[in-house]
C-alpha cells in the first residue's frame, strides 16, 4: 500500500510540473491551502504516509510559485516561494524515514512561509484575494 501511495505522488508530481509553466498563480495557491492544511493535519494524527505525500506535493507547488514570481521579478517572493519549497521538501524527506520531530519542524516552517508572502503579496478585493501590485 505504502509503495502504491508513493508511486501515486510521483506521477501526480510529474503532472504537475508538466503544467507548472502553463498555470497563473491562483489555481496553484487554490491547491496549497488544503494541501498544507491535510499535511498538518497528517503531521498531527502521525501519519506520516500522508504526510509525505501531501508535502511532495507542496514542494512542487511551491516550485510552480516561484517559478511564477520570477517571471513577475518579484526577488524577495521568489526567495519565499523558494524557502517554502525546501521547507516541503525537508518535510517530505523526513516523513518518508519515519522522523516525525523533523517532519513536525519542516512542516511548521512551511506554514510560516505562507504567512511572509502573504503579507507582502495578498490583499483582499471585493470578489475575495488578489496578488498587489507592488
Amino acid at each position: 500500500m505504502r509503495k502504491v501511495s508513493i508511486l501515486i505522488a510521483v506521477c501526480m508530481l510529474a503532472a504537475v510540473v508538466l503544467v507548472a509553466q502553463q498555470r497563473e498563480l491562483d489555481p496553484v495557491m487554490k491547491e496549497v491551502g488544503p494541501t498544507n492544511q491535510a499535511l498538518q493535519t497528517a503531521i498531527g494524527g502521525n501519519v506520516l504516509a500522508d504526510a509525505a505525500t501531501n508535502a511532495a506535493k507542496l514542494e512542487t507547488l511551491f516550485k510552480e510559485a516561484e517559478a511564477f514570481m520570477k517571471s513577475k521579478n518579484k526577488a524577495d517572493a521568489v526567495k519565499m516561494a523558494a524557502d517554502a519549497a525546501m521547507a516541503a521538501g525537508d518535510a517530505a524527506k523526513a516523513a518518508k524515514a519515519g522522523d516525525l520531530d523533523a517532519a513536525k519542524a519542516a512542516a511548521m516552517k512551511v506554514k510560516g512561509a505562507c504567512k511572509g508572502c502573504h503579507d507582502n503579496y495578498r490583499e483582499k478585493d471585493g470578489a475575495g484575494w488578489k496578488m498587489k501590485s507592488n
